[in-house]
């Protein structure tokens, strides 16, 4: 069962861990898909792998 990740709480990075989706993490940050993909130049917003930094702001 997916866990939702926890808001950033250390500056504006969010480190991926195993199970996250770019979705849940956009939610629990309150910010969309499109933003965070934007932010951190993702090509395909799908891919994303663990100890991936990924700014939120």
């Amino acid at each position: 069962m997916p866990r939702t990740p926890a808001p950033a709480t250390s500056g504006p990075f969010y480190a991926v861990r195993a199970g996250d989706t770019l979705s849940a993490i956009a939610s629990a940050n309150r910010t969309s898909v499109g933003a965070l993909a934007g932010l951190n130049r993702l090509a395909d917003p799908d891919v994303i792998v663990v100890g991936q930094q990924l700014r939120l702001r």
